[in-house]
């Protein structure tokens, strides 16, 4: 499958692959598209069901979802995955359903894109310092836990969660555009003073 947009804005770190970021409502993306998409990024098919739904929430039809955003990952004007950002609230923001088809992995692409979406969350959230993954439990936890460990993220603990498939999800986070929390210093994690979207009332994250 080969696929294709224009109008976008590369990452400008040289030592980098010469990624860009083009936003999913933008040009001719369709339904179709981005379930094919999701087929071929994600592993298993609630991964790719769950990925594709929430994308077409963004795509609409009717007035789109706007609490998330969804951007595709263009190397030499072709798309080689997908990434996004939604906002948790204060200090944080969370990582989207994102990832890469399969030929582009192991190139150093993802982590160009992270820089790049790194630059629409700061114009988006001017407070955000901290991008918040979560992953649940399941057979390549492990896996993806150290695949994100190697991007620069750090693990911060357990979330409890009201949703079984997100109870006991490992809770990960990275600096922003250079920015670093003040309050890390404190040696403390307290995730409740700030969670509003995908964590329900009580629910709250363990430190490790």
């Amino acid at each position: 499958m080969t696929t294709s947009l224009n109008k976008s804005e590369p990452a400008t770190d040289s030592l980098s692959p010469i990624v860009a970021l083009r936003d999913v409502r933008e040009g001719s993306t369709s339904e179709q598209l981005v379930r094919a998409l999701a087929a071929r990024i994600w592993a298993t098919p609630k991964a790719q069901r769950c990925a594709g739904d929430s994308l077409c929430c963004v795509l609409g039809p009717g007035e789109p979802d706007r609490s998330q955003y969804y951007f595709a990952v263009l190397q030499d004007g072709q798309i080689a995955g997908i990434v996004g950002h939604y906002e948790i609230g204060g200090k944080l923001a969370g990582l989207t359903w994102s990832g890469l088809l399969p030929e582009y992995r192991g190139q150093g692409i993802y982590r160009a894109a992270l820089h790049c979406l790194d630059d629409r969350i700061a114009e988006l959230y001017p407070k955000a310092e901290v991008l918040v993954e979560i992953v649940p439990p399941g057979p390549r936890h492990d896996a993806v836990v150290c695949k994100f460990q190697s991007l620069g993220f750090e693990v911060r603990g357990t979330q409890r969660d009201s949703d079984p498939d997100y109870d006991n999800a490992t809770v990960l986070w990275r600096q922003i555009q250079g920015r670093w929390p003040r309050w890390k210093s404190r040696g403390r994690y307290v995730y409740d003073s700030w969670a509003c979207g995908p964590i329900p009332p009580g629910a709250g994250v363990t430190p490790r």
